[in-house]
């Protein structure tokens, strides 16, 4: 990476012009917890910052009240705020206004009480000049403030400040140093070696660069004392005094900290703390007996770290350093936590990379993946850092990637770290700021962002087109937000071009953002709830527009630009049914925005009578979340809403069948939360016709049982590829003649009259268009004779009943049903193909389950059902994360095993929590069930609990067969136990021994379970699921194959 150091000439010029001119900033918002200083500071110059409206002094008098001057700089409307519990007696109000000319001072006394003891006084001021701009001042009085003892300059060397007093020789001595002897100047300069990368990986080019404002320890090698302690320039030079008494082993260490330099983020690079957690540093040489009063100076022969030993971290703290060195031209207030980087090369097991929240950013490279030379990845984690330490938090994390879309939040979260980034790159100098760059240490691990040839403009990964732009995609929200503080100057690939409809100059943009991130943190009313709602970059514009309204337009283009709608439709104004705009029913589309907050749609259309529409919300973007109603024809009486078409989709969709030749109503708004993530967002409408199919009539209309002969249909609106069923069964033969008429063959079926249905194909639109004609068939002749083919459960508990479902054909009311010798008296034919039935108690054993047609005829199935050995025990029981629950139920009845079935229904927080079911038997074996899932369901989405039966319809970790032989006698138990802190519940759970059947499978076949940690195994005859089994990797988190 290249640090740019010189600037066209014509750059300079206009800079030094701008120097002069004041940077607006707007008065803050809220409470006045968040002390933001108003300095601006030349983008170059970093030292000279433009002068404030206002400055406020403060001093105490002979007669011990205070004397606060407030003096102003330009002509300024003044307003004063002053807090204390501890003002007696003052000339103003708390709250007063005044109107100052340049160079005006307002100079009033304050009475404290108690005379005696502490003074805490915060006064805040806040000027609006003539012209417009605003700016504010904050002046703490304390004893150390009115008492400062000695004068300590900030500028002093450290000899001048250990003189007055200010200073000692160390900041962090090993051991006691003598300040007595005659003193020698010790200076020197550090350098690391970088290595310099763009959009194809590292070039080759590795400059060695100062090592900047990092501590220095000046140390007798001998004894380890540290002598005296400073900090390098941004030269990477110091410079310090010693006092020695005789001849002595002098050398000198630079640390990846900034104690003695501290101005905003204390910043720190450390090993991992699994490493050891201590700071790098970088050693000279010794420098052996050296005399009292003899010099050292190194700065010609700079000591170098090497990209093969500790330069990395020396880049990753200068990464800092200049993230710091950014802020401080946008706000002198310091982070509220330390930062801390840690970093250990090849260390790593994850090759994470995250910020937690509490001043840390973890950078965690593994041995194939060394992050010490990933900028732009050290950027976006100190990103969050400046995020989260001067705004409010949204709160939200996650995984993510520079294509995807996500919750408004997470998006919003990771894009403001990647603008941090793209914007401290751009304060660098650096060529193409907003871009995405990760290596493995040695080769290009990805790229993207933004396009390689001006990355002012979004890309996906590998320079490929953008295709995902979103409010909820990270990459939109670092470019909508970049656009306002880049200009003409941006080294992006178009120099000299700004892009984007706001240009200004000397960083202005960078505080005009910034101001904006301090707004939301001080309007936070609770933790990531601004204004009634949860922060994203629906709020970052909100306060955009509030405090930078001539610039509000501007930035709606730029989001326009990125897709981003935060602005009316073209069908405003919708918002009543007087005002419903018309839509047509043949499936056109209409955009329509949520905006502004609040918005209702209306819309209106012509229907037909008994026709069938499906009115739809789809392509929704940017947050939104539609809810739809249909109001009839006078525009006031609701007929139909809803919300979420599906559990996985926020779209809305109404099926509506219009009762007359009539204009109706349909009202679009944005879903309702306590605390929404947005109010905004965009979505088109849609509504047409579903055209279910018409059956008119069968030729012929009738015939036998037996089927296997030619039927016409005819109707409306016929698709090839279209189902036809008789009753339940379903045509294997059909032959479409067109729209209007189709032939099948005939299934057979039982006698009596059959509805004849016509099912379309699944629209994109999850709609089946289906039509019946209600006793279109008639069936003559005798009946077929019945076949079964299934009972389900196949068991059940010999000394109480059994709800049971039997399947087959040809099943006519009047039937009989037994197992056995054993009638069963409560039995109801669902329909030709269906039974449904109690099982009363029978004797332990197999049986077989027998049904019997009117005339005689039967069908039966062989030893289908097993009567036998059962205890479900009611539970309703709760645990949580380290405090696991066992239940225990004791059998006193002898069964011999053949194999196991253990019934579970539980309930647990939706979230990706660990559950762990063990079975325990007498004996003491421990048995899996569900050994540490993480509970999701076939698409992952988290499931709230199950009621399943292990063995049976549910899969065991392990296998429960394995106690074949074995008795049921004693006492069985039930562990249950949890990651989550949140509330499980164990509503009952028990177990069936079955004594004469189990399992039989051939050669297992194994391969990657649905769960984290898992595999399965497989019947490899009949791909039956035998059981899950966990499989641990390195890291607890591989999935096992």
């Amino acid at each position: 990476m290249s640090r740019q150091t010189g600037y066209p000439v014509a750059v300079l010029a206009m800079l030094i012009l701008q120097v002069v001119a004041l940077v607006a900033q707007p008065p803050s918002i809220g409470g006045d917890d968040f002390k933001s200083s108003t300095e601006y500071s030349n983008d170059f110059i970093q030292d000279q910052r433009f002068a404030s409206a206002i400055s406020l002094e403060s001093s105490q008098s002979e007669d011990g009240s205070i004397v606060v001057i407030v003096s102003a700089n330009m002509d300024s409307q003044v307003s004063l705020e002053i807090h204390s519990p501890y003002i007696f007696d003052m000339p103003l109000a708390r709250h007063s206004e005044h109107e100052l000319d340049s160079g005006d001072q307002l100079s009033f006394n304050i009475t404290k009480y108690p005379t005696e003891g502490d003074v805490d006084i915060t006064i805040v001021a806040k000027a609006t000049t003539s012209e417009g701009y605003s700016f504010r001042e904050q002046m703490t009085i304390t004893e150390d403030t009115l008492f400062p003892g000695d004068e300590c300059y900030f500028r002093m060397t450290l000899s001048e400040a250990i003189d007055e007093g200010c200073a000692e020789s160390t900041i962090r001595p090993k051991s006691t140093s003598s300040k007595t002897g005659t003193g020698s100047y010790i200076t020197g300069k550090f350098e690391y070696e970088d290595r310099e990368f763009d959009e194809t990986g590292f070039t080759g080019v590795n400059p060695y660069l100062p090592i900047r404002m990092a501590d220095v320890e000046v140390f007798d090698n001998s004894t380890g004392t540290v002598l005296a302690t400073t900090h390098t320039n941004n030269q990477g030079v110091f410079n310090t005094t010693i006092s020695l008494t005789t001849a002595t082993d002098i050398a000198a260490r630079v640390l990846t900290s900034s104690e003695g330099s501290q101005r905003l983020f204390n910043q720190t690079v450390t090993k991992t703390p699994s490493t050891g957690g201590t700071v790098y540093s970088l050693t000279s040489s010794t420098y052996e007996d050296n005399q009292p009063g003899a010099n050292i100076d190194f700065t010609s022969v700079p000591v170098q770290a090497t990209s093969s030993g500790v330069a990395g971290a020396f880049n990753v703290f200068d990464m800092a350093e200049f993230a710091e060195s950014y802020v401080e031209n946008l706000t002198s207030q310091p982070a509220p936590l330390n930062l801390t980087l840690y970093w250990t090369a090849g260390e790593g097991t994850t090759g994470s990379k995250w910020y937690d929240l509490n001043g840390h950013v973890y950078l965690c490279g593994t041995s194939d993946d060394d992050d010490s030379y990933d900028d732009v990845v050290i950027l976006h984690e100190i990103g969050h850092y400046i995020h989260l330490s001067y705004s409010g938090s949204p709160a939200y994390y996650g995984g993510h990637s520079l294509t995807g879309t996500y919750d408004l939040r997470l998006g919003f979260t990771e894009g403001v770290g990647t603008f941090f980034a793209g914007a401290i790159r751009d304060y660098m100098g650096l060529d193409k700021p907003l871009i995405y760059i990760e290596t493995t240490g040695t080769n290009l691990r990805f790229s993207g962002f933004s396009i390689f040839s001006n990355t002012d403009v979004i890309g996906g990964y590998s320079n490929s087109t953008f295709t995902a732009m979103d409010a909820g995609n990270e990459a939109t929200v670092g470019h909508v937000i970049f656009d306002l503080v880049d200009d003409t100057y941006t080294n992006d690939g178009s120099l000299g071009v700004d892009d984007d409809t706001i240009s200004l100059p000397n960083m202005q943009g960078d505080q005009m953002v910034f101001d904006v991130f301090v707004a939301i943190k001080d309007n936070e009313s609770t933790a990531s709830v601004v204004n009634g709602k949860r922060i994203s970059l629906e709020t970052f514009y909100d306060y955009w527009a509030i405090l930078h309204p001539s610039y509000a337009s501007a930035f709606q283009q730029i989001l326009l630009d990125h897709d981003v709608e935060y602005q009316e439709d073209a069908m405003e104004p919708d918002n009543s049914s007087a005002t419903a705009t018309w839509i047509e029913t043949d499936g056109s589309t209409y955009h329509h925005t949520y905006f502004a907050s609040g918005d209702d749609d209306w819309s209106k259309f012509n229907a037909t009578s008994g026709t069938e529409y499906l009115i739809k919300t789809r392509d929704l973007d940017n947050g939104a979340d539609t809810f739809l109603q249909v109001y009839d024809t006078d525009g006031t009486t609701l007929l139909s809403t809803n919300d979420d078409e599906s559990s996985d989709s926020v779209a809305s969709a109404i099926q509506f069948t219009a009762s007359a030749d009539a204009t109706y109503y349909v009202r679009t708004n944005r879903s309702a939360d306590a605390i929404p993530i947005g109010e905004y967002g965009d979505f088109d409408l849609t509504i047409y016709d579903i055209n279910h199919p018409v059956i008119t009539t069968l030729s012929p209309s009738s015939g036998s049982v037996n089927g296997g002969y030619q039927v016409e249909i005819t109707g409306e609106n016929f698709e090839s590829g279209a189902t036809v069923k008789f009753g339940v069964y379903t045509v294997t033969d059909v032959t479409w003649n067109s729209a209007t008429s189709l032939n099948v063959t005939v299934p057979a079926n039982v006698p009596g009259y059959a509805d004849i249905t016509l099912i379309n194909a699944l629209t994109s639109d999850g709609i089946t268009p289906q039509g019946t004609l209600t006793d279109g068939f008639e069936y003559t002749g005798s009946p077929l004779n019945p076949s079964i083919s299934s009972i389900s459960p196949d068991f059940g508990d010999y000394t109480g009943s059994t709800e049971v479902t039997i399947t087959g054909d040809y099943l006519i009311d009047g039937l009989t049903t037994a197992l056995g010798s054993n009638t069963l008296s409560s039995v109801t034919v669902v329909d030709a193909k269906t039974i449904q039935a109690t099982v009363q108690s029978v004797p332990r054993g197999v049986h077989t389950v027998i049904v019997t047609n009117p005339n005689g005829a039967s069908s039966s199935i062989v030893n289908a059902f097993e009567s036998t050995l059962t205890d479900i025990a009611t539970v309703g029981s709760t645990f949580v994360s380290g405090s696991p629950l066992q239940n225990t139920i004791t059998f006193t009845e002898d069964v011999r095993m053949s194999d196991l079935y253990v019934h579970v229904n539980i309930s647990h927080p939706i979230v990706s929590a660990k559950l762990n079911l063990t079975l325990e038997t007498p004996s003491g074996k421990m048995i899996a069930l569900f050994d540490e899932i993480q509970v999701a369901n076939e698409t992952f989405h988290w499931e709230s609990g199950f009621d399943s039966i292990f063995g049976y319809n549910d899969y065991p970790s392990e296998a429960l067969y394995q106690l074949k032989g074995e008795s049921s006698l004693g006492s069985w138990t039930l562990h249950a136990s949890s990651s989550s802190s949140s509330t499980n519940t164990l509503h009952s759970w028990g177990v069936t021994f079955l004594e004469y059947r189990h399992r039989d499978h051939a050669d297992q076949v194994y391969c990657t379970a649905e769960y984290r940690n898992h595999v399965m195994s497989f019947d490899s005859v009949n791909g039956d699921l035998l059981f899950r089994s966990k499989f641990v990797g390195s890291f607890d988190y591989d999935v096992a194959v």
